[in-house]
């Protein structure tokens, strides 16, 4: 808009109405999952940037007025005991109940990243004790994969706290841009190795190797071991609560939504977590220590396959997802995974809780195995879960397909009436069950698994039933 139609009462209403409305645009997303990043969203609206670095602070969470003037930093402002920097050069980033900012603490005369409560969530009593519990919770952990809480207090009536400042990006950031960029999927080379040994930011993910991503998850599990060595539990372990330092080092962010043994849940709803990266119990309001294994196990996944989990799906689909389908195996989209990281990843984003590591040090001790060249514990997913995984999503197909095995088991009894009542039973029951699971596996896209079963059943019950299942898998491999 020119300054000439800025000037006339029409355009001035129509200024401040395309104002109002960015204003309200960035709340919006200040509350999603990804948050705001508050420079890029001024370097996009350039004919609005001036009025909104001086508003846009205020809109997204402080309440004390910011006495902004300009330096050769950029734009600052005033919070108690801070100088803020809220313009060229840097951001502030508001995610869920808090707005964080960087910012100089003048009486250490150290930078530290500023994390204050949002105005709007500051007379709520659900928040304040949440926001007084990260800042707990934080203060117990001392890890070199998680950020260093400095300092908490108030100003204001604004609650905050200090945490160490990290230059860098989040793990969400760098992988949209690599997924942005289309870059080759598949790696070079024998990827067991250590890598070139240059920082991970200075690579794309495309160019890191598979010891490099098992090294990078392997320490983001140490130190979800270490914060439920001290009784605390991260209930959402996603991609964009992971910050990689300039030397690639990644530290687990935002513990806002931890829960301390012995502390009530104050949420104020069942579910807690980022929807896409959750457990299934998680829907449920259960979680445990494999609650936050299963999100390691999709940063894996996405660190190997370099796509987002359940892509393209809105929210009822994520649900079913979430509940009852199985990623696609990284595998299938780059050949060149290592059966081993694959199946450390499979485990690790089971469904059930059961069938996943029983701790994030199981899943860093496996990870580790993996970089040396040693065997690592896992196995893949057993008949057993196939089975389960495909009742889950086809209740009514198994309903039928319990019927059909029954009376297979039944046939096979009576095909095999001079063998011994015992020995007839264990076979019916064997049979029954490898061609249960090899439907499964067939359903699940999982043909080399569906083989196998089938090779496993007794070759003296192959009927009708097992020559179809083979015949379609044979199919399927052309």
């Amino acid at each position: 808009m020119t300054e000439g139609e800025r000037g006339t009462e029409g355009g001035a209403d129509l200024h401040e109405e395309r104002l109002g409305a960015l204003l309200d645009e960035a709340e919006t997303r200040a509350r999603g999952d990804a948050g705001i990043d508050v420079e890029a969203f001024v370097d996009s609206h350039a004919d609005f940037a001036d009025e909104l670095r001086e508003l846009l602070p205020l809109a997204l969470g402080l309440r004390a007025p910011l006495d902004a003037r300009e330096t050769e930093r950029g734009r600052h402002g005033r919070f108690g005991p801070f100088e803020l920097v809220i313009g060229v050069g840097a951001s502030a980033l508001a995610v869920g109940m808090g707005t964080v900012y960087l910012a100089h603490d003048d009486r250490l005369g150290r930078d530290v990243a500023l994390k204050c409560l949002r105005s709007e969530s500051a007379n709520d009593e659900r928040f304040l004790e949440r926001f007084r519990r990260e800042a707990r919770a934080t203060a117990q952990l001392s890890h070199e994969n998680i950020v260093q809480l400095l300092d908490a207090d108030e100003f204001d009536g604004t609650p905050y706290y200090t945490m160490r400042y990290v230059e860098g990006t989040t793990l969400e950031d760098w992988l949209a841009a690599a997924e942005r960029s289309g870059e080759a999927r598949r790696r070079r080379g024998g990827d067991s190795s250590a890598g070139s040994g240059a920082s991970v930011l200075a690579r794309s993910p495309a160019e890191l190797g598979f010891a490099d991503i098992a090294a990078l998850v392997r320490a983001l599990a140490d130190a979800v071991a270490h914060a439920h060595d001290r009784g605390i539990l991260h209930r959402d372990i996603k991609p964009a609560n992971v910050m990689l330092d300039p030397t690639g080092r990644p530290l687990i962010l935002d513990f806002g939504v931890c829960r301390a043994e012995g502390e009530r849940d104050l949420t104020g709803t069942d579910f807690v977590g980022t929807l896409r990266y959750s457990a299934p119990e998680q829907l449920n309001g259960a979680a445990d220590e494999r609650s936050a294994v299963y999100g390691l196990g999709l940063i894996l996944y996405e660190l190997l396959t370099l796509r987002r989990v359940w892509r393209g799906k809105e929210t009822s689909e994520l649900v079913l997802a979430v509940r009852n389908e199985e990623p696609r195996r990284p595998a299938r989209i780059d050949r060149a995974v290592p059966p081993d990281l694959e199946t450390i990843a499979r485990k690790a984003y089971a469904k059930l809780p059961e069938e996943r590591y029983a701790s994030a040090s199981a899943l860093a001790r496996d990870l580790e195995a993996f970089i040396q060249g040693r065997p690592i514990a896992a196995r893949p997913p057993s008949a057993l879960y196939l089975v389960r995984l495909f009742a889950g999503r086809h209740r009514g197909l198994c309903a039928t397909a319990l019927v059909s095995l029954v009376a297979l088991a039944a046939l096979g009894t009576s095909y095999v009436l001079d063998v011994r009542a015992e020995r007839t039973r264990r076979l019916a029951e064997a049979y029954s069950a490898r061609v249960a699971a090899a439907q499964a596996a067939l359903a699940l896209g999982e043909t080399s698994s569906a083989l196998h079963h089938l090779e496993e059943a007794p070759a003296e019950l192959t009927d009708w039933c097992w020559r179809n299942l083979r015949a379609r898998a044979d199919q399927a491999l052309e």
